[in-house]
Parts: structure tokens; C-alpha cells; sequence
């Protein structure tokens, strides 16, 4: 493991009771490095609105927030997770590599108003459905939004991977995202394809190094269907776009 990289240096930090060993420490090495690269590809497409941010996020939840804070310079004043077994996966991620922190639950279809400067939103629409942008658009009404999402490509025949079973009828392809964005009241302005390779969710790069996970979040089926995951990003069928909206 490269001791210069950002982990490392985040590693070298914690207390010692923390510190994993250094098998574990490769795997946390590379499981950051896979959120770190999709959301400097993000931020690189688009550049972030200035200010605190609120973050409403499926998947790793506080890992996700870690990140945000570490290599965006952004400041996530609320998080945004909104299943319990997806909360489940998040704090077995966090106990098998020894981070500091649980992760909190909140529903992000409680969301009234933002009182941060913008909004930054990743993988969540598969699981709250498109149904939650007229929400969010009267929410941050003239804030920025910020979406990170998994789109499908083409022909779609992406295995069930998500939470709950109606989740994967909810990605749509790219032009459909856009037109929903626009019928929720949010004025686009930029989208850009992030590439089919960093569709996955960030934890399907760690788990090939923790294979207890499934037991250890409760979730016998969960290691297969990120294989499965994997498989449908590398045969092409879905990809993630960046999308800079605003709600007038």
C-alpha cells in the first residue's frame, strides 16, 4: 500500500485502538480509492457549488461523508441514508475496517427545506424514486443540486442488486432522467456521462476483500448480488451521470 496516498495519511491519524491490520488496511486502502475516484470524476466534470453542503446519499452513508469532508473540502451538514438494511451494510463496512464512526439514520423523504447553501444527492434516487424530485426541487428552491446517479443504458437486463426489489425499475436512461428533472421544475444545466465504470456503489470494490460481509450485515445474498453488480458495469448496461440543476 502506497503510504503516501490520502488514507494512509487519514490511517496514520487514528487513535491506535483503530488501526487494523495490514491486510485490512489494504482492503480500506482500496475501498476509499474507489469513492475517492468517483467523486473526484464528478467534481472534476462539475465543479461543487461553494459552501456547506447537504448530503443525501444511499449505499455507505458515513464512509460517503468521510470522503466528502476529506477530499472535497466540502463540509455534509446532514446525511441523508434512509434504509435500515442499508444502514446495516454501512455500519458492517465501518466495523470490519475499524472506522470511528455509525453511521445515522434519517429519511431524506422527510425533507422539507435546506438550510445549507447546496445539495448534493448520490444514489439516491433508486431507492426514493423519481417521485421525490418535486420534493427536493421545492426544498432547494435557487440552491444548487448536485446528483451523482446510476443511469441504464440501452437494453437493460442489470440484475437485482438494491435494497428492495422495485428499486431497479426506477433507473431510467439519461434523456428520461433530464426530462423528469425538468417536469419536477429543476432548470439543468449541465449533465455529463461519468463513464459505466464507476457505476457501482463504492462498497462493490471492497467486497472482494471481505467476504464475511453478507454475514456480518445480515444479508445472505448481498456478496451475490455485487458480483452481479460488477458484472452488469462491466457488460455496459448501466453508467452514472453528473447533473448540475437548479429549482427556480
Amino acid at each position: 500500500m502506497d503510504p503516501t496516498t490520502p488514507t494512509c495519511e487519514w490511517i496514520r491519524g487514528l487513535p491506535r485502538d483503530y488501526r487494523a491490520a495490514e491486510p485490512a488496511l489494504a482492503r480500506l486502502e482500496h475501498f476509499h480509492l474507489g469513492g475517492r475516484g468517483l467523486l473526484e470524476q464528478a467534481f472534476a466534470a462539475i465543479e461543487p457549488p461553494p459552501g456547506d453542503c447537504l448530503e443525501l446519499a444511499c449505499g455507505v452513508g458515513g464512509v460517503g461523508r468521510f470522503l466528502l469532508s476529506r477530499f472535497a473540502q466540502v463540509r455534509s451538514v446532514q446525511g441523508g441514508d434512509i434504509d435500515p438494511r442499508t444502514l446495516a451494510i454501512a455500519n458492517a463496512l465501518n466495523r470490519h475496517f475499524e472506522l470511528p464512526y455509525p453511521v445515522g439514520l434519517s429519511d431524506a423523504r422527510e425533507l422539507r427545506s435546506v438550510s445549507a447553501d447546496w445539495v448534493l444527492v448520490s444514489h439516491l434516487l433508486p431507492f426514493v424514486g423519481l417521485e421525490f424530485l418535486p420534493q427536493l426541487a421545492r426544498a432547494a428552491a435557487k440552491k444548487p443540486v448536485l446528483l451523482i446517479e446510476p443511469v441504464r443504458l440501452g437494453c437493460f437486463a442489470y440484475p437485482q442488486i438494491w435494497a428492495d426489489d422495485a428499486s431497479v425499475d426506477r433507473l431510467v436512461e439519461p434523456s428520461a432522467l433530464r426530462a423528469r428533472l425538468h417536469q419536477a421544475g429543476f432548470r439543468v444545466q449541465h449533465m455529463v456521462d461519468l463513464g459505466h465504470a464507476l457505476a457501482a456503489p463504492v462498497f462493490y470494490h471492497a467486497l472482494a476483500g471481505v467476504p464475511s460481509l453478507a454475514e456480518v450485515a445480515g444479508l445472505t445474498d448481498f456478496a451475490r448480488r455485487a458480483r452481479n453488480g460488477r458484472d452488469a458495469v462491466a457488460a455496459g448496461q448501466l453508467s452514472v451521470v453528473a447533473v448540475l440543476a437548479c429549482a427556480d
